[in-house]
């Protein structure tokens, strides 16, 4: 009977709240409880499925390292990096680099978790936030204008972390900004113009040595750093080794007029 008032209720289009379908049983329909509950549930699980699986995808497409170096009073390079855990690159240069636009390149998984190893050597997680000023012993801040900012972020899983470096930054910071451009080669789009009129060039490729090949006695061959030199001559680190260019560290001496080290 109760079956028969639900079914003749919603044909007149009472909207009940018992949970039912409609059921064949000797050419009467009858209404069975508990179906639409079940469908119910079900449909929920699609759903949390469906947001499970966006969820992963959009994970995956999510950088787990980031590198961003912003404007100077001068001709700083202004680009920005991505790095992704299948050892995708996503670079984009904005201005004062030799290429402007979008590129995308790839390096392997292992130097991705290499530099994620580098992350958490620093403690990365622990830095401050911002890097700006210095607070002096006598209490007064110390400030500088005029110089790049270089941003840095780090996710691992839900984790995650940026950092922003103006000034007074740890010099295990400034390390990793560094390594992060040279793991991933920027230089090949910052630097594509190796002239040596350019000294601009030579000379932030001597002291930032993101440059492919570039090793430390060709830096301290360009810095005059004659001590630096010596350690690496006694190393046995040949005095004739290039740079993928072809530069060699007599070369980068003599470009910066450092007659000591030549």
């Amino acid at each position: 009977m109760r079956c028969r008032f639900l079914t003749e209720q919603r044909r007149l289009g009472h909207n009940l709240c018992a949970p039912c379908v409609l059921w064949p049983n000797g050419g009467n329909l009858f209404l069975v409880a508990g179906v639409r509950l079940a469908a119910m549930k079900y449909l929920r699980a699609a759903v949390a499925l469906t947001i499970l699986i966006a969820g992963t995808i959009d994970a995956q497409d999510l950088p787990v390292i980031t590198l961003r170096r912003t404007v100077c009073f001068g001709t700083c390079p202004i680009y920005s990096l991505e790095i992704f855990e299948d050892g995708r690159l996503r670079y984009n240069g904005e201005n004062f680099v030799g290429v402007v636009g979008r590129q995308e390149a790839r390096i392997s998984s292992a130097a991705v978790n290499s530099l994620i190893a580098n992350f958490l050597s620093i403690e990365y997680f622990h830095l401050k936030d911002v890097y700006e000023t210095h607070r002096n012993p006598d209490g007064t801040i110390e400030w500088i204008t005029d110089l790049p900012t270089t941003y840095t972020s780090l996710r691992i899983g839900s984790r995650t972390k940026s950092v922003r470096d103006y000034a007074f930054s740890p010099e295990k910071l400034r390390q990793l900004e560094v390594e992060i451009d040279r793991v991933a080669n920027t230089h090949r789009w910052i630097h594509n113009n190796d002239d040596l009129k350019v000294w601009e060039i030579v000379e932030a490729d001597i002291y930032r040595r993101t440059k492919p090949g570039m090793n430390l006695l060709m830096e301290a061959a360009g810095k005059g750093d004659t001590k630096a030199l010596g350690k690496e001559h006694d190393k046995g680190t040949a005095v004739d080794a290039q740079d993928e260019t072809g530069w060699t560290a007599l070369m980068l001496a003599a470009e910066q007029s450092k007659e000591t080290a030549v």
